[in-house]
Order: C-alpha cells, then sequence, then structure tokens
C-alpha cells in the first residue's frame, strides 16, 4: 500500500481467444472497454476451463476492469490504448464506456486513447483524476467523420488534473455535462499522424474534434491549442 510509481497497461489492439477450430490460438479484437467501480463481471458459476460469457456463440470483445483494484496497489499511472512513450497501442477506435458512478484516480498519470467516452446508461458519474490527464483519439480512418454524439441522458463527466491534454478527434456520449478543470493548462492538440494523414493520394492536416451532445465547461490557468494550430 506505501508503494509508488507501478503502471498499468490495457493494451487495445487485440488479446487472444486459447484457441480456434484447429486447435492454435487465435486473434480477437477488443469491442469496448467498460469501467466498473467495483464487483466482478464473472458470472460466479464458471469454473475454470468453462465459457467466460455462457450463451454466447462468439466471445463479445468486451474488456472490464475495475476501478477500485488500483486503491492501495502502488499503482500510479493507468494507460488506455497508449503506451508510456505516448504511441499508440491500440485501434483508438475502441469506446470507453464508464458503468454508473466510477472514479478513476491514479496520483501520477492517466491517459486514455478512444475516439468515444460514454455514459453506460442514462444516469452515473464518471469522475477521471490525476496530476496529469491526457485524453486521445487517434487510430482508425483519419477521413472517416466522429458519428455525432446524439441527445445525452443525464450522466456526468468531471476531468480533473494539474495539466489537461485533449488531441485528435473525441466525442463524448450520453454525458448531460461535462467538466474539465485544470490547476494549469488545458491544451488540444493535434498528434503528429492527424497533422501528415494521407487522405486518397493527398497529404494533408486532419483537425481535431472535441464533440458532445451536452453542456461543456473548461476551466484552466490557460486554455490553448498547440503552438501553429488554429482554436475555433
Amino acid at each position: 500500500a506505501q508503494a509508488r510509481g507501478g503502471s498499468v497497461q490495457l493494451l487495445t489492439a487485440q488479446s487472444v481467444r486459447p484457441l480456434d477450430g484447429a486447435g492454435g490460438r487465435a486473434p480477437l479484437a477488443t469491442s469496448q472497454i467498460v469501467f466498473h467501480q467495483s464487483g466482478s463481471q464473472l458470472d460466479p458459476s464458471a469454473r475454470a476451463g468453462g465459457a467466460i460469457e455462457p450463451g454466447r456463440e462468439q466471445p463479445s470483445g468486451t474488456l472490464h476492469f475495475q476501478a477500485d483494484t488500483l486503491n492501495g496497489s502502488g499503482i500510479d499511472t493507468l494507460l488506455v490504448g497508449i503506451g508510456e512513450d505516448g504511441l499508440i497501442r491500440g485501434p483508438g477506435v475502441v469506446p470507453v464506456v464508464f458503468d454508473g458512478e466510477v472514479t478513476l484516480s491514479p496520483a501520477r498519470a492517466l491517459m486514455i486513447n478512444a475516439r468515444a467516452f460514454q455514459a453506460g446508461g442514462e444516469r452515473g458519474a464518471a469522475r477521471l483524476r490525476s496530476a496529469y490527464v491526457s485524453l486521445q483519439g487517434l487510430g482508425g480512418d483519419a477521413a472517416a467523420a466522429l458519428p455525432e454524439p446524439g441527445k445525452p441522458g443525464a450522466a456526468t463527466l468531471s476531468v480533473e488534473a494539474g495539466f489537461i491534454d485533449i488531441g485528435g478527434r473525441v466525442a463524448l456520449r450520453n454525458f448531460a455535462d461535462a467538466a474539465f478543470d485544470s490547476r494549469g493548462d488545458i491544451r488540444f492538440h493535434t498528434p503528429g499522424i492527424y497533422q501528415s494523414a494521407t487522405i486518397g493520394n493527398e497529404v494533408r492536416l486532419v483537425p481535431g474534434e472535441l464533440l458532445t451532445g451536452g453542456n461543456l465547461s473548461l476551466r484552466a490557468a490557460q486554455i490553448y491549442p498547440a503552438s501553429g494550430e488554429t482554436f475555433i
């Protein structure tokens, strides 16, 4: 409980099913990452060697993570779909879902790469707190437009940090209110892979996006784009 400096990476590119029909290992792409505050999502009747999701012909690809497992663990950095070097470690199109009341508060850094951050139901509250928070929407087809978030429910999103980075193309779904509160700066930036994306036969800049169907508030000492970019 007194340890510090640990990190956990949730890599969303591919997991592997133990066996395919020919007795080998088969790839299974992650479909979504769902954060819960507590409680195992495993069927209590599950046994070693049995089906994790009984009744399904194919695995759903859902990755579940219990936020309270970080408490007292010595882990102070959580990275989802991105490595400690800042490089993508996943497709970036896998949505991140917050199921009900969820608080993620690693002390040092919270870095998530996802094109969509969404509430799992009509109500709930997602709280992201750390010294540094980075929300990146990287990967996938750079030319594809983000789907409109649609009408939100009553859920809320609160992001609190000493410094907040938002980059790429990010959609906030099903949140009536989203608040970003930085004791230092909030920086919007276009990552390198979007500054010279190849679309058709043309290499061009893909502008960043932050979409929400609800209320959005930003509070910081400074709110700005990275050097050389426009901010509207």
